[in-house]
């Protein structure tokens, strides 16, 4: 997904007259993605703007594509988001990084569109919790940050990448970190949703 970092900062005129064409042209031509198997929908939302150095937005017209989406998937697949900037405001360290643009929107649509997990970049800090962690009336939605993959710009952990795993109902993200020679499996957490959110499980729920 295009993030900020993907507009042009000084090039002012690409900036704002097209600001996203490299991106079209050596990464995707949409920048709406959408991915289906069996089980399993995946749907990805710009939220890169010209008019701000660092935030994202979400517009009324992809709240709409959120919905309409979503709602021709099954009802047993499990939705998932994808977005660079997070939903929601993030502290990591001494900094906190904003929520995106009309928020209250967006969590609207999700909630309604019975979406599972959002995925996220943007804060360079690997996480993942139940929203309800963050806003009271967020939903069941299960959202996970990915950290640093690549570049040496970290925030208080290694270069690391997230693996998800389905199975059930159940969730496992798994962070893969930087040793200095390889990246390594270094915390794998497992999630299953009741009672409305997701919730951690414990280790003798895991032994059965």
């Amino acid at each position: 997904m295009p993030g900020n970092h993907d507009v042009p900062l000084y090039d002012v005129l690409r900036r704002f007259l097209s600001p996203l064409t490299r991106y079209r042209r050596f990464i995707d031509e949409s920048l709406c993605p959408f991915f289906e198997i069996p089980g399993l929908a995946v749907l990805g939302i710009n939220t890169a703007r010209s008019l701000t150095f660092k935030d994202g937005r979400i517009n009324r017209d992809q709240v709409a594509f959120v919905r309409e989406t979503f709602a021709r998937t099954p009802a047993q697949s499990v939705r998932v988001l994808v977005t660079h900037h997070p939903l929601f405001a993030l502290k990591v360290g001494d900094e906190v990084e904003r929520a995106i643009g009309r928020q209250e929107m967006a969590l609207d649509a999700i909630e309604e569109s019975g979406v599972d997990l959002l995925l996220a970049g943007h804060a360079h800090h690997a996480s993942s919790q139940d929203a309800s962690d963050f806003v009271t009336r967020a939903g069941g939605v299960l959202v996970i940050q990915a950290g640093t993959a690549t570049s040496t710009r970290v925030r208080e952990q290694e270069q690391s990448f997230n693996v998800i795993d389905l199975n059930d109902g159940d969730v496992t993200v798994t962070i893969h970190a930087w040793t200095g020679s390889a990246f390594r499996a270094t915390d794998a957490q497992p999630y299953k949703h009741r009672e409305g959110r997701w919730q951690i499980l414990k280790a003798e729920e895991l032994a059965h």
